[in-house]
């Protein structure tokens, strides 16, 4: 009796100190639990619990009743909330080409540690996948998963236009010029760098916003910004380039389809998707930015590299390249309105779809463009900040 009383006195001192060094453990290491609960969350709700016992001040402002202080888990590559084993997907759509894409996709590939595909739906153009809404979304989320096949990282190898974009690893191999790169080129390992990446973007103007909605709906990681510019603006540019598309209506029936698809997604989905502007990125690219910082990561603060490519990027213009994003962007945005034809102008805005979508952006219908070349009439109706 005494031995089997000793026995039990025995296992359930062993059983204390079990727990005892378990609760040690989890307190010495910041609290592993709740870093787990923390990563199972969504990304847009990943945020930090911090004591905020002694913080005065303009910190104190960001304390609750309860004396916590919120802090956003943000994009540093060690971070338990956005890492390369739970890496943030970003899609960037657009409607149509000639919206700004190529400088939103390139500003927040500057984000650290971050891959950019830039059209890989470009490969699929001429295929029925294009037009399948489940083939479109999956070979898209295997561009996002690293888990493409051997064939479009070869097409995208190929296409040094849209390669460059991927990296700066890519970018180094590119200055260092012909004759050398083809070496720097060999020794990139894009399934790495696609892997190692806490932030994975891609940019397309080739596919509908429905097509994703199974992503937005399901993967807590899976993030749209939907971008739009007047098609007017988008319309003209487009006319440069012979070989496109250039009929109105096909191009602002797409607009007006994504335009819809997004007013019922951000009824049902608010934190995966948001609508970007191009007229408002360009008029305030900080406070834009800022938004989408903290649609992407809860936190509004904007990484230095990021703040450097605004500066650089939108404050002057340089060269006559079709694709530069170096841009005088508070004077870009409608410059489109001293250039266009009066003939495209009538015949975009005579176009039903064309001119629906223009007045859901809150512009203004121009009629002629001596009217739209007079900028002391506002692009924008009523008041804009």
């Amino acid at each position: 009796m005494i031995k089997r009383t000793w026995n039990l006195l025995c296992f359930g001192g062993l059983l204390f100190l079990i727990y005892y060094i378990c609760i040690s453990s989890t307190v010495m290491l910041g609290g592993g639990s709740d870093r787990v609960l923390r990563q199972s969350q969504p990304s847009d709700e990943r945020i930090v619990r911090l004591d905020c016992s002694g913080v005065t001040g303009d910190k104190a402002d960001s304390c609750d009743e309860d004396g916590q202080q919120d802090r956003d888990s943000g994009l540093a590559p060690g971070d338990p909330g956005i890492t390369p084993e739970n890496p943030l997907f970003v899609l960037i759509l657009s409607s149509l080409p000639r919206s700004g894409s190529t400088m939103l996709s390139e500003a927040l590939s500057s984000l650290p540690g971050s891959v950019l595909f830039f059209e890989p739906l470009w490969i699929q153009e001429k295929t029925s996948c294009i037009h399948d809404e489940d083939c479109v979304a999956d070979f898209l989320m295997d561009a996002f998963r690293c888990t493409y096949g051997e064939s479009f990282e070869a097409w995208l190898r190929s296409k040094h236009l849209f390669f460059n974009f991927f990296h700066p690893d890519v970018r180094k191999c590119v200055r260092k010029g012909k004759g050398k790169n083809k070496e720097c080129f060999s020794q990139i390992d894009v399934r790495a760098l696609c892997r190692g990446a806490p932030v994975r973007l891609t940019k397309v103007i080739r596919s509908k916003l429905v097509f994703l909605e199974k992503y937005v709906r399901d993967a807590d990681n899976f993030k749209v910004i939907y971008l739009t510019r007047d098609p007017r603006g988008s319309l003209n540019s487009i006319a440069k380039f012979k070989t496109w598309n250039q009929d109105p209506h096909e191009r602002c029936e797409g607009l007006e389809d994504d335009l819809a698809a997004y007013e019922i997604f951000s009824e049902i989905y608010p934190s995966k998707v948001l609508h970007v502007k191009y007229e408002d990125f360009c008029l305030h690219p900080e406070n834009k930015t800022s938004e989408i910082m903290s649609f992407l990561t809860g936190n509004h603060t904007i990484p230095q590299e990021l703040r450097d490519y605004l500066a650089e990027h939108m404050s002057k213009r340089r060269g006559n390249r079709n694709m530069s994003t170096f841009k005088d962007s508070r004077k870009e945005f409608q410059a489109w309105r001293s250039k266009i034809p009066e003939d495209l102008l009538k015949k975009v805005e005579s176009e039903p779809a064309c001119a629906s979508s223009v007045l859901k952006m809150g512009h203004r219908l121009f009629k002629s463009v001596r009217v739209a070349r007079n900028f002391n009439i506002s692009l924008f109706m009523g008041s804009h900040l």
